[in-house]
């Protein structure tokens, strides 16, 4: 993805992903603790500890009542938030008992952002996987990462139904641009702006299973649908991000909502989620 995917205009806060981060996690949420995982190495008396986090409370308070500038003020507000929420990380921590053996680079990174969801403390989190541009070797490249894709996306469908958020959760798969239909000298295929795809899964939340909507023809252009039935019609229109966008906000009947109002798409409905 291109730089600034996750920046929502500060309307939802991203759950940021990663490798295995578990352990950089417990080290944040104890931060008093020598050895993150063993409660009683500690580098200050609870007592003390105590007083250094009331001391800090205070002057965080202090500084925030300085600041005047709205810019300013938010990020001392997000400063606040993470050094005074240590307790919300060590809940999120308890759903984190995950053996993440055998799993998929894309599955390991989704851990933290399951947890999150799950303690109810985060909403969204944009994951990230690569080898995609591929330039050469297409088809046995693409053959290795979208079987790893799908065992991927399977992984984290099984973890959050561990987790019991199975029916909350919605997945969105989408790459930067597609390629071109045709190989290049090197048996690869280059950057192909034209047309994409996009895949959802989320049949617990009412995502329509196994339904696939618009084409592309011969030369891997978009074939224009009727908006109302979604078959492939000359007279049609061709689907665009804003269709997907819009249906997505009727889908969680968001359309009226006056944020949804500050960022209107101009396109017509079209019944993408059935």
């Amino acid at each position: 993805g291109g730089e600034g995917v996750d920046d929502t205009a500060g309307i939802i806060a991203p759950t940021v992903g990663g490798g295995d981060s578990t352990n950089l996690l417990t080290r944040i949420a104890f931060p008093n603790r020598l050895d993150a995982g063993n409660e009683n190495s500690l580098f200050h008396s609870e007592f003390a500890e105590q007083q250094i986090k009331a001391a800090t409370q205070l002057r965080l308070e202090q500084q925030q009542l300085t600041m005047r500038l709205p810019k300013r003020r938010t990020k001392m507000a997000e400063l606040f938030a993470s050094r005074m929420g240590e307790g919300e990380l060590e809940e999120v921590l308890q759903y984190l008992n995950v053996d993440t053996n055998g799993m998929v680079g894309i599955a390991r990174q989704a851990m933290v952002p399951l947890g999150a969801f799950t303690a109810g403390l985060g909403q969204t989190a944009v994951l990230s996987d690569g080898g995609y541009d591929t330039h050469g070797d297409h088809f046995n490249r693409m053959n290795n990462n979208t079987g790893d894709l799908f065992l991927g996306l399977q992984q984290i469908i099984d973890q959050a139904t561990n987790l019991g958020i199975a029916d909350r959760l919605i997945i969105k798969v989408n790459g930067d641009f597609g390629r071109t239909p045709n190989y290049n000298g090197g048996n690869g295929k280059d950057h192909w702006p034209i047309a994409g795809e996009i895949i959802w899964t989320g049949s617990d939340m009412g995502i329509p299973r196994n339904a696939v909507i618009g084409a592309t023809d011969e030369g891997d252009g978009p074939v224009t649908v009727n908006p109302q039935t979604l078959q492939p019609d000359p007279n049609g229109i061709r689907i665009e991000r804003a269709h997907v966008h819009t249906a997505f906000r009727e889908f969680f009947g968001i359309q009226n909502d006056s944020i949804s109002r500050q960022f209107p798409l101009g396109v017509e409905s079209m019944p993408l989620f059935g």
